[in-house]
């Protein structure tokens, strides 16, 4: 049935490949022979009414020895099957091993790995239930990685990426199922579209692959896990292309000023290199409060860890009294902190 719906697949959805699970009855010269009558007949040229015949004779032999010299098969793959043998057999070791990593158990009909998925078929499967598979995977999950993925710039030969490219959706469509299935059970969890983007939301689109990636933030814009998260949303977006939804959702009655001091939050998530290959980030890392207004006296002060001691190195004023109305002409201020000792626990 998977032959004759691959057989119909005129828009090229479909792609087959077969895990040998022999049953324990048969022998594993056999089993060989079978996968490596499989094999070359499938690597020939308009493979699948040949290999409908041979799944015909190996369902017709069951355990025994598949007969190679039938007329319903080619003449020479007797001499190819012996070629292929020695080499099959390696094969089929690793066919186990994938099995077993699938967890897939013995001695159980027909199974089928889609996308990464296992779904067990609990009777036979007809070819339209099939084609009925491979559409809704594709609109479900591998349309839209498809499209991404034609988009993506890379290297031209498509015939040497077309597997890579079907293991990267499938590894994904995975993925996105196992997250799926572990927060079915629970309650709390919060999916993008649960919370439409309306006059309190901010979308910030992505670019490239990683566009497809959408980062849902929810923040009280007058607080101090807004002043630290911004910049490292940010960063994320710019580093990997995330699209971020931001919805703004602050406190209706303050008591008091709810951000008592300027604050910068330094980081840097696409490190910089000289032509020598030292690392910038020294140079380049740096918090620049600019356009600052106010006669009272400030404090610049470094919110580290606990276990970081970050020192003072370079200043021309007290950081701890900073009088900008006394500054005069000058119009900048700088010092340079580094991290003097770290206490590890």
């Amino acid at each position: 049935h998977a032959l004759h719906a691959l057989s119909r697949d005129e828009a090229l959805r479909m792609r087959i490949g077969v895990l040998h699970r022999p049953s324990a009855a048969t022998s594993a010269d056999a089993a060989a022979v079978a996968a490596a009558a499989w094999n070359e007949l499938a690597a020939r040229e308009a493979p699948l009414p040949a290999l409908r015949r041979l799944l015909a004779l190996l369902h017709l032999h069951g355990s025994r020895p598949l007969p190679l010299h039938s007329d319903l098969l080619p003449s020479d793959l007797a001499d190819a099957v012996a070629a292929r043998r020695d080499g099959v057999r390696e094969l089929l070791q690793l066919h186990a091993q994938a099995a077993a990593a699938f967890e897939l158990p013995s001695g159980t009909g027909p199974l089928i790995l889609a996308n990464g998925r296992l779904i067990e078929a609990g009777e036979l499967l007809e070819a339209e239930d099939l084609e009925l598979l491979v559409e809704f995977e594709f609109r479900q999950r591998a349309e839209g990685a498809a499209e991404l993925l034609a988009a993506a710039d890379g290297p031209s030969d498509a015939e040497g990426l077309s597997s890579t490219l079907m293991l990267a959706v499938a590894q994904t469509s995975r993925a996105a199922q196992a997250a799926a299935g572990e927060e079915a059970g629970r309650s709390d969890g919060i999916r993008p579209g649960d919370i439409p983007c309306e006059a309190s939301c901010v979308r910030l689109p992505g670019a490239g692959p990683g566009e497809a990636l959408e980062l849902l933030v929810v923040l009280d814009p007058l607080s101090k896990e807004a002043q630290r998260f911004s910049p490292i949303m940010m960063g994320l977006q710019q580093a990997l292309g995330l699209t971020i939804v931001l919805h703004l959702n602050p406190t209706l009655k303050l008591s008091e000023f709810p951000l008592a001091s300027f604050y910068r939050y330094v980081v840097n998530l696409l490190p910089k290199y000289d032509a020598d290959g030292a690392l910038l980030s020294a140079q380049s890392d740096r918090a620049i409060f600019s356009a600052l207004r106010t006669p009272q006296v400030l404090t610049l002060h470094v919110d580290a860890p606990e276990a970081w001691l970050v020192e003072c190195v370079e200043a021309a004023y007290d950081m701890d009294n900073i009088r900008l109305s006394e500054l005069g002409d000058k119009r900048t201020l700088t010092a340079s902190y580094q991290l003097a000792s770290l206490l590890i626990t």
